[in-house]
């Protein structure tokens, strides 16, 4: 089992990679993301990999600053458009597909 968690903070011109042998347990999520988790709708592809991605479910309530880096390939990725950002650190995982299956 083998995946990438690619961190995309705001304001950063890169994500940080971090390569898993295990999907990360929910306690680290929390920490990186900081707050309650919630899957970005229409993202399941990344370069035609399957991919998953988090944010913060209440990022826009709090006022997180807009994430242009992964708003930009959450937009790329979409078979339609999407009239939306991403707001606060947003986590994109891909993988093999026992670790995509464990996620």
């Amino acid at each position: 089992m083998r995946g990438t968690m690619m961190i995309f903070r705001p304001g950063a011109a890169a994500p940080e990679h971090q390569t898993l042998t295990a999907p990360p347990d929910l306690k680290m999520l929390h920490k990186v993301i900081g707050g309650w988790l919630e899957q970005v709708p229409l993202w399941y592809k990344l370069d035609g990999r399957p991919c998953a991605a988090l944010c913060d479910e209440d990022g826009k309530r709090k006022q997180l600053p807009v994430n242009e880096a992964a708003t930009k390939l959450w937009r790329r990725e979409q078979a339609m458009p999407v009239d939306d950002v991403l707001v606060g650190t947003v986590v994109v995982f891909t993988g093999d597909t026992a670790f995509m299956q464990a996620l």
